[in-house]
């Protein structure tokens, strides 16, 4: 049996453990995954509701999720408004500026970026002029402003990208990545030179990738084939953004070959980015039977506690977000209510992508706020209560994923 202890990876930016044992049935899912009915699993569950209804219940959940007790679950929160409502949810993110967790504040400053709030700029420049502002937050203001137009700070990447800390050094790393310039190859492929830290290594792996860097593919595959599970659930999602044939290959090979369900269900997503949907049944049987994927996976009977059943569901509700099939949102709702908020967050996450077109405005009228007192929305000192260092790329991911931008920083 599987017990709880077992279960010890991330991916995402899902807090996800798992070692899987046990044998496969390697040949019936296989050749089932041959045929494009991946193990035959459920059919998706119709809407009961109106699609702008099922929307408005999702972002709902979220917006929710925004106020949370937990901070990584308001960090998440505000990665899925910024992908989905974008500066119609801008007065969320300027309320995370005055978060007490740095890593919320470091969410809220990413998703401001995300959607180009001009608003905000000013008070931007005042946080990254006050020299208490934390060196993670600092990071994402450079990427804020430049998205904004404002690239005086660009320079200031090179110092973090040698900090001592190697959350800084990551973060670094990402918003490189981030902003988008190939020029910011340079200084990636010369810290990774010299870095020790195997989470910050895995960071500048995947910024570079992101950058098209064109000896990254076979880099991340490096990782699937030998790196810990948690660096092969996000080097996997990574192959999945760099719409490379080659990654597409090694992604169809893990989703044929490898044992784990949570690799499978991780490399059936990124499929799904990349515009083939093959893993669409085994991600569906993952949110609406995990118990079902596990016995078929190991081949025999497997007892799963909720928190590995939450887990697996995660990144099949993920999955199914990515591979865009309209359909798949009525087999989501069910777990708005789950009492494991990043799950509802992640279903959430996905409906709302996959109804994207049935998105009824946010507000009756009116647009967010202005911030136009700086003292308000200055981030505190106040020592952020965060998880210990993951070093993944949000997903934002993110849980997003997988990335920093999911896993908060620790101040």
């Amino acid at each position: 049996m599987v017990g709880p202890a077992e279960f010890n990876e991330k991916g995402d930016g899902v807090r996800i453990q798992l070692r899987w044992a046990g044998t496969l049935t390697a040949a019936m899912i296989a050749a089932a995954v041959a045929a494009g009915c991946s193990l035959g699993g459920p059919r998706a569950s119709k809407l009961q509701i109106p699609p702008s209804e099922a929307y408005q219940e999702a972002r709902r959940t979220v917006l929710q999720a925004s106020g949370d007790r937990a901070g990584e679950v308001r960090s998440r929160a505000m990665e899925v408004l910024a992908l989905t409502e974008g500066a119609d949810a801008a007065d969320v993110f300027v309320s995370g500026l005055r978060d007490p967790e740095v890593g919320v504040r470091f969410a809220a400053v990413m998703a401001l970026g995300d959607c180009g709030y001009a608003p905000a700029a000013e008070v931007l420049r005042q946080m990254m002029a006050n020299e208490q502002t934390n060196p993670n937050v600092r990071g994402a203001i450079i990427y804020a402003l430049d998205r904004m137009g404002d690239r005086r700070f660009r320079s200031k990447l090179g110092m973090l990208l040698t900090d001592a800390s190697p959350e800084v050094r990551a973060n670094a790393a990402l918003v490189i990545a981030k902003i988008g310039d190939p020029a910011g190859t340079g200084p990636l492929r010369d810290r990774l030179e010299g870095e020790q830290h195997a989470g910050v290594k895995y960071q500048l792996t995947e910024s570079l990738a992101a950058l098209g860097y064109p000896l990254s593919v076979g880099m991340l595959s490096g990782y699937i084939r030998m790196g810990q599970p948690h660096e092969k659930l996000l080097a996997l999602q990574a192959l999945g953004r760099t719409g490379s044939p080659r990654a597409q290959k090694t992604l169809i090979r893990v989703l044929d070959e490898e044992r784990p369900p949570l690799v499978r269900i991780a490399a059936a997503g990124a499929l799904g980015r990349l515009g083939d949907a093959r893993g669409y049944k085994l991600a569906l049987q993952a949110v609406v039977d995990p118990d079902a994927l596990a016995r078929q996976s190991y081949g025999r009977p497997v007892r799963l506690g909720d928190p590995q059943r939450y887990q697996i569901q995660m990144l099949g509700a993920l999955a199914l977000g990515q591979m865009r099939r309209e359909e798949a949102a009525g087999s989501l709702m069910g777990l708005l209510a789950s009492p494991e908020r990043s799950l509802a967050v992640a279903a959430a996450k996905s409906i709302m992508v996959l109804l994207a077109k049935f998105r009824p405005p946010m507000t009756a009228g009116g647009g967010p706020p202005t911030p136009t007192d700086p003292t308000a929305t200055r981030p505190t000192t106040t020592r952020a209560a965060t998880q210990p260092t993951t070093t993944q790329p949000t997903t934002t991911r993110s849980t997003k994923p997988p990335s920093l931008h999911s896993a908060p920083p620790k101040d």
